[in-house]
């Protein structure tokens, strides 16, 4: 199966959870499905077109219960991954 691209797009007024669906997006524009990540996935926080478009602000709070990812990114000027 391939790796999928989630995009965070949580602003300051979302609940940072890592595993809601609704601060996810399929696409960095946060157009597409909102799909909470699985294992494998590829994440990115703070993604230029995200933010462009007025989303993913807010911080995120990963915890124990969070699947094993592939890759995660985090661009420059992003740092509330916790």
């Amino acid at each position: 199966m391939a790796n999928t691209n989630r995009y965070w797009i949580a602003n300051y007024t979302a609940t940072p959870n890592f595993t809601l669906a609704a601060n996810w997006a399929d696409n960095a524009d946060g157009s597409g499905a909102n799909t909470a990540p699985t294992a494998g996935d590829m994440l990115h926080f703070g993604h230029p077109t995200t933010l462009a478009a007025g989303l993913g602000f807010g911080s995120c709070t990963v915890n124990s219960g969070s699947p094993n990812i592939a890759q995660l990114t985090t661009y420059e000027g992003y740092n509330k991954v916790s």
